[in-house]
């Protein structure tokens, strides 16, 4: 009776520590499955962020290209306004010598 009662209490104790294994198993699936989930969306949003920093680069570089656009043309703009005053002033010079 004693052997039976201890048989029964390991049994007992085996079927335990075998629910608490399975019990930690599926615990642990689902937390795995969590932890995934979590750095699948993490990459995603990582790789939307590393897609709008391009974006931002773009368009920076858009607006620099621009910049440098408009100070070139500004600059040939004011080498013509000064070649203009240069033969006004020239014709004037001209005009002026043979008036004498």
């Amino acid at each position: 009776a004693l052997e039976a009662k201890q048989t029964v209490g390991l049994v007992e104790n085996l079927s335990a520590r075998e629910a608490s294994d399975q019990m930690a198993a599926q615990t642990y699936g689902m937390t795995h499955k969590k932890a995934q989930t979590f750095t699948g969306q993490l990459k995603g949003l990582e790789a939307a962020l590393e897609k709008q920093r391009q974006k931002k680069r773009a368009e920076s570089a858009e607006i620099l290209d621009a910049l440098a656009k408009q100070r070139t043309d500004e600059a040939t703009a004011e080498a013509e306004r000064k070649k203009a005053e240069m033969e006004r002033i020239v014709a004037e010079r001209i005009a002026e010598e043979s008036r004498i």
